[in-house]
């Protein structure tokens, strides 16, 4: 078998001690970076170099530049335990060429290396990947980690994100995002005006439509404990709003009114009902 040919850079990456997890990290983070870099993992992780090495001996680009961070050499790094060693690549690289990179790896790969990136190299990359390689990451998220890549991110491009992502996670990143944060995303959100995701509070009463307005305070009474406002109510069905209505028109109805959703209005601009 013929002898790998050592440049500079790989003697001096082979040089470089195992290092421990940045302390930056939070540390619901770090215990899963310890689970998912154990000795079985980093196994896992020689197989994926060596199919890296071969993807990439043919390929030009590569050959002609030595120094270039490629797929096989961020997860040698990985290998290595060479954390801090792979923080300072990731930081010379352009957002939108370290987003390529990340998509290159699989789910679980890019996971990990994105869970040892500078916070802020994260974000930036972040804002450059696919709909479907952020999808993965989001799915793959702790709260901790949704909440502050979405705090990171500019207001514009947060919006943008969380428009596009399903209900489960929009009321995951409201819940825990701070009131500000919160407030300043739902004045951007570009929803349908028929989504619930658009509402403005993560926790609120919803009501169906063919509830009479007895049915109407039995689930205020239910669901008020921990809603935010008791006031204004949703007229929800399979999670597409159908219309607001207030508790002042629900008490100023016959008990027996058939049908809640004749006193629901629709919504027609989306920063009407804060």
């Amino acid at each position: 078998m013929e002898e790998e040919k050592k440049t500079p850079e790989r003697e001096e990456e082979q040089a470089l001690p195992v290092q421990e997890l940045p302390t930056d990290i939070p540390a619901e983070v770090r215990q899963k970076l310890a689970e998912d870099l154990n000795e079985q993992a980093t196994e896992d992780l020689k197989q994926d170099v060596r199919e890296a090495e071969k993807e990439e001996a043919n390929d030009e680009e590569v050959k002609a530049d030595p120094e270039m961070l490629t797929k096989s050499r961020l997860l040698k790094l990985l290998v290595k335990k060479q954390y801090v060693k792979l923080r300072e690549v990731t930081e010379e690289e352009q957002p939108a060429d370290l987003a390529e990179l990340l998509e290159e790896l699989d789910e679980n790969n890019r996971l990990v290396v994105f869970r040892l990136l500078k916070k802020d190299v994260a974000t930036e990359a972040f804002a450059y990947m696919s709909d479907e390689a952020r999808d993965d990451l989001v799915n793959a998220f702790s709260d901790v980690e949704l909440v502050s890549a979405i705090e990171d991110m500019s207001l514009d491009d947060a919006a943008d994100l969380l428009e596009d992502m399903p209900a489960g996670v929009v009321k995951r990143v409201l819940e825990k995002s701070s009131r500000q944060t919160r407030e300043s995303l739902n004045k951007l959100l570009n929803y349908p005006e028929s989504s619930a995701g658009s509402l403005m509070t993560p926790e609120y009463v919803r009501l169906r439509q063919e509830m009479t307005v007895s049915d109407a305070f039995a689930a205020i009474r239910k669901q008020g404990e921990n809603a935010e406002t008791v006031y204004t109510c949703y007229v929800v069905e399979r999670n597409r709003l159908l219309g607001v209505v207030s508790a002042r028109s629900l008490l100023l109805s016959d008990l027996n009114h058939a049908h809640c959703g004749h006193h629901g209005r629709q919504r027609r601009h989306r920063e009407g009902h804060r």
